[in-house]
C-alpha cells in the first residue's frame, strides 16, 4: 500500500509546481494534522490545488468537488455574458491563474464608463441572473481614485481561450501589479498560494513600469512597502531576493506562518499617501478581525 504523503510535503509540493523554486528547509510553518491542514490550505487559497492534486484521496473529494462546481458556475456566467455583450471588450482579472483555485466572484472590467453603464442596464432590464456573482466595473479602484489607469490596463492584456471562449485577462506585468495594489487597499494579508503566482508572474516584468504607474496613480511609496515586504518573504522561503532590484532581506530564526498579515503601518501609510480617507473605516474591521472581536 502507497504510504501517504505528508501534510508538509503536500504543501511544499504545492508552492513548487506554482513557482518552481526549492523552498529552503524549516522556512515555513505547516500543520501536521489533517484537519489544520485543511483549514491552512482554504486560508491560503491552496485547497483546489490540494483537492485536484490529491483527488484520489477521499479525503479531498468534497473539494475537488467543489471546484469543478465553480469552474462551472464562471463557465455559463461568461457564456450568459457573451450573449449580452462582446467578450472583446471585456477583461477578466483576479479569477483565472497560474494554478486552480477558486475566488469570491467573477471581476469583469470594460473599456469605459458608458459601455459598462449599458452592460449592467441590459442586465438589470433584463432581469439576467448568473450561476457566479459577477462584479461588473469600468476602473481598478479600492478607494476613492484608481490604483491602476485604464490607459495601462488595455495596453497589458492578453488573449486566451477559456473553454472554448476567447477572453482577455491581465499579461504578467498588469497581473503583478492589480495583486500587489490589492494587498494594502483591500485584502490586508499575504497568502502562500496567490504569493506563489505573484513570484511566478514577475520573472520577466518591467520593474520600472510598475513603479512608474503606480508613481502616477499616487501611490509609489506603497509600491516600494508591498514590495520590501514580498522581497523579505522571498528571502526567508528562498535565501536569496525576489529580483535584482532589490537586496536581500531580513532573517529571522522562526518558520513563517500564512497567510501573513499585512503590517498596520503599511496599511495606515497607503490610505495617507492615497488620501483614501473611506478606507480608515474599513480599516475598523481589519483591526476587530485580527484582535477577534
Amino acid at each position: 500500500m502507497k504510504e501517504k504523503t505528508s501534510p508538509q510535503k503536500q504543501i511544499i509540493d504545492l508552492c513548487e509546481k506554482i513557482y518552481p523554486k526549492k523552498i529552503t528547509s524549516n522556512s515555513l510553518k505547516i500543520p501536521s494534522s489533517d484537519s489544520e491542514l485543511i483549514y491552512f490550505a482554504q486560508k491560503n487559497r491552496l485547497i483546489h490545488f490540494l483537492a485536484l492534486t490529491y483527488q484520489s484521496d477521499s479525503f479531498y473529494s468534497q473539494y475537488a468537488k467543489e471546484f469543478r462546481s465553480y469552474t462551472d458556475a464562471i463557465i455559463k456566467s461568461l457564456q450568459i455574458l457573451s450573449r449580452i455583450t462582446d467578450l472583446s471588450e471585456l477583461l477578466v482579472i483576479k479569477t483565472i491563474s497560474s494554478y486552480p483555485h477558486d475566488t469570491s466572484d467573477l471581476d469583469i472590467l470594460v473599456k469605459n464608463h458608458q459601455k459598462a453603464e449599458e452592460v449592467k442596464k441590459m442586465i438589470q432590464d433584463k432581469q439576467i441572473h448568473f450561476p457566479f456573482d459577477t462584479d461588473i466595473n469600468f476602473k481598478i479602484s479600492w478607494t476613492d481614485s484608481e490604483e491602476v489607469s485604464n490607459t495601462y490596463i488595455w495596453s497589458h492584456v492578453k488573449r486566451i481561450e477559456f473553454n472554448g471562449m476567447k477572453i482577455f485577462v491581465p499579461n504578467p506585468e498588469l497581473d503583478v501589479l492589480i495583486r500587489v495594489a490589492h494587498m494594502p487597499f483591500e485584502l490586508a494579508e499575504v497568502r502562500l498560494g496567490e504569493l506563489m503566482h505573484i513570484y511566478n508572474q514577475s520573472k520577466n516584468i518591467r520593474w520600472d513600469e510598475l513603479e512608474k504607474e503606480a508613481q502616477d496613480n499616487n501611490w509609489e511609496k506603497t509600491f516600494h512597502h508591498i514590495t520590501a515586504l514580498l522581497n523579505e518573504l522571498h528571502t526567508l522561503l528562498y535565501d536569496e531576493p525576489w529580483h535584482a532590484k532589490l537586496q536581500r532581506g531580513k532573517k529571522q530564526n522562526s518558520p513563517l506562518q500564512f497567510p501573513i498579515s499585512v503590517p498596520y503601518s503599511i496599511l495606515a501609510r497607503a490610505v495617507i499617501e492615497k488620501r483614501a480617507w473611506k478606507k480608515l473605516w474599513g480599516a475598523r474591521y481589519i483591526l476587530k478581525d485580527r484582535l477577534g472581536l
